[in-house]
């Protein structure tokens, strides 16, 4: 007798299920243009099911972006300790070095890194509660800190100079490496020729 299937999904699969639709729409429509009403579609369940699991578009879109977040510093914190044993010769390859950690990053997750960068830009701070922003504040505090680590410790190495700050270095590879996957992300919506990956590693 072959059993039958269960009626009811668990949690954590049911979490998953919303987060995967959620992260479709949401890689096509910027996040004011997407509606529950479309994820909820996509997943292929009611939209009421969704509150059952987040509280608003918010709160779901937030979860969306933990596990990119997490991704990255786990990046940040793995250069931090390979750093003390490389063998970079100039701040050059340094930089080259750093700069492709943020292409690796992207390189593994396009969605998660685009959903990012649309909360970055579109202006949804102003949006957030205050109980959200502290918790991205607390989540984005430990990949901040590794950074610090990383440019002190490139400072001392003498491949960066001493008076520049980390916040500067940093805030400029992250700025110009999201431009080139901007500009090129544009290109191929118009062309249809997908020069992301070539354009933004450095090599």
């Amino acid at each position: 007798m072959t059993p039958k299937k269960p009626r009811f999904k668990d949690k954590e699969t049911r979490i998953k299920e919303i987060q995967q639709a959620a992260r479709k729409v949401l890689f096509k429509k910027e996040y004011f243009s997407t509606t529950l009403e479309e994820i909820a579609r996509e997943a292929g369940i009611a939209k009421g099911t969704i509150y059952l699991y987040f509280a608003n578009k918010e709160d779901l879109y937030i979860s969306l972006m933990y596990p990119t977040v997490l991704n990255l510093q786990k990046r940040l914190i793995k250069f931090d300790t390979e750093l003390d044993f490389s063998n970079y010769k100039n701040g050059g390859e340094f930089i080259k070095s750093f700069f492709n950690l943020f292409y690796e990053w992207y390189q593994s997750d396009p969605e998660g890194f685009n959903i990012c960068a649309a909360f970055q830009q579109g202006g949804l701070f102003s949006r957030m509660s205050s109980e959200t922003l502290e918790r991205l504040n607390k989540t984005g505090k430990i990949g901040f800190e590794a950074i610090r680590r990383i440019i002190r410790k490139a400072k001392d190495m003498g491949f960066v100079k001493k008076k520049v700050n980390e916040y500067i270095i940093n805030d400029f590879i992250y700025s110009a490496f999201l431009g080139v996957i901007q500009f090129e992300e544009n290109k191929r919506r118009v062309s249809g020729k997908d020069y992301r990956f070539e354009t933004a590693r450095s090599e």
